[in-house]
């Protein structure tokens, strides 16, 4: 699971000032000459294949204080509703089996210490 900002800039709701949402837009922020990371391009390519769905969880009241706790509980119910890996390399955003960095990623880290 990722949290929205630190994949994309905006997500904007076509309508909803109007209370008739029609259409979501996903939108990365670039200045001058800058281009996609390859992980926006990827996410660009996920969303351009309309690979996206809607979730509702609904948080077990024992959660409520308990963050951790509760993203786990989601990556679990995400993870058995779709029957796939959620979790993304943090520096890549390759498809990982877990949290945190991918193998490659964790060699390049090591190797710039």
């Amino acid at each position: 699971m990722q949290i929205c900002w630190k994949a994309l800039d905006l997500i904007v709701f076509k309508g909803m000032d109007e209370k008739n949402i029609n259409e979501v837009v996903f939108v990365e922020v670039k200045s001058g000459n800058a281009k996609l990371s390859e992980h926006e391009k990827r996410l660009k390519e996920v969303i351009d294949k309309k690979k996206v769905r809607w979730e509702e969880y609904r948080i077990p009241e024992e959660l409520h204080n308990n963050k951790k706790d509760m993203g786990n509980k989601i990556n679990d119910f995400i993870n058995d509703k779709k029957g796939e890996i959620t979790f993304n390399c943090e520096d890549c955003g390759r498809p990982i089996k877990h949290r945190g960095r991918c193998l490659s990623c964790n060699i390049k880290r090591k190797r710039n210490d």
